[in-house]
């Protein structure tokens, strides 16, 4: 039994030691000959021959013809030398790759976010992972906020860049980016357009181009709450799905909308934007991911979404 013990923990260190005795065995084979072989593995030579020969003896195959002048290796030594540096690359290279998703370096990151969020925060976090972080493949997913909470519920998304912020989900973090008030957004030949700022109530008699309440939460609530408040009942003549269709039908003249203040600094033709200032509403640009779902290249995005708000708020009060 003590016997069978030993032998059993003598081939385990023999197994342990297979990837070093590859990496000798290399030397010795390019190099034909153990005293330069020890020389390049910075090693005596003694210790080398004898790591060879515990090699042969775990394979109980002959690799080297040390009697012959110069050195030769047999047909079993030349067909490992091809296998032992295929091996050694193939460590080599999961070594590399298995450190590198361990520091969020690569993988894939599957993004959901609001279509507002292009003029604001969203292209300069794009900017900064992608220049950090080359090899993590972006998968970029315009979305509504209400699409965004059920795309993390059910793990189709990794992370949203969301407005409003989402209800309390159970489950779901969230982050706040950036935080700015609504603007007008009217054909360029509406009478509101020449204004620099207008009441709430300057919308009584409007027709209101809005989003979609459904999936919750919407934008539109937010922007219905207020209007209520105020006292104004709105016409809403058209649900679209994105903002660029929103604009799109402003600039046509079929009615106006509401946008976040980030958007008039894109120049739309046809459209201008007006200032909202009595009871103005505000809305928030928020991150928001799973609690119980974490990866290195999430920690690494949310990272540089607080770098990438603090820039913009900084941006903003100087």
């Amino acid at each position: 039994m003590l016997c069978k013990v030993l032998n059993r923990k003598a081939s385990s260190q023999r197994n342990r030691m297979k990837h070093r005795h590859l990496r000798y065995f290399i030397a010795v084979a390019e190099e034909l000959h153990f005293t330069r072989a020890a020389e390049r593995l910075n090693m005596a030579q003694p210790p080398l021959s004898l790591q060879i020969k515990q090699l042969e003896d775990d394979l109980d195959t002959v690799l080297i013809e040390r009697g012959s002048r110069p050195m030769r290796l047999t047909r079993a030594g030349e067909a490992l030398l091809g296998h032992a540096k295929r091996l050694l690359e193939l460590n080599t290279a999961a070594r590399a790759d298995v450190i590198r998703i361990g520091k969020g370096q690569t993988g894939q990151l599957n993004i959901g976010f609001v279509g507002s969020a292009l003029y604001s925060v969203l292209p300069g976090i794009l900017s900064e992972f992608r220049e950090q972080f080359p090899k993590v493949d972006l998968s970029l997913n315009e979305m509504l906020a209400g699409q965004i909470a059920i795309g993390l519920q059910q793990q189709t998304i990794d992370v949203g860049i969301v407005r409003p912020a989402l209800s309390d989900l159970d489950g779901i973090e969230q982050k706040p980016l950036l935080e700015e008030p609504l603007v007008l957004a009217v054909h360029n030949a509406h009478p509101l357009a020449g204004r620099a700022q207008v009441p709430l109530s300057s919308v009584r008699h409007e027709r209101l181009i809005l989003y979609p309440r459904h999936p919750k939460p919407s934008l539109t609530d937010s922007i219905l709450e207020a209007l209520r408040d105020t006292g104004v009942e709105p016409d809403i003549v058209q649900d679209v799905l994105h903002l660029q269709t929103a604009l799109i039908l402003v600039a046509q003249g079929i009615g106006l909308t509401f946008v976040a203040q980030s958007v008039e600094r894109q120049t739309r033709s046809g459209v201008a934007f007006v200032e909202i200032g009595e009871k103005c509403p505000k809305t928030t640009l928020s991150a928001a991911w799973r609690k119980d779902v974490s990866s290195p290249s999430l920690e690494n995005f949310l990272d540089v979404c607080a770098r990438q708000s603090q820039i913009h708020r900084h941006n903003d009060t100087s």
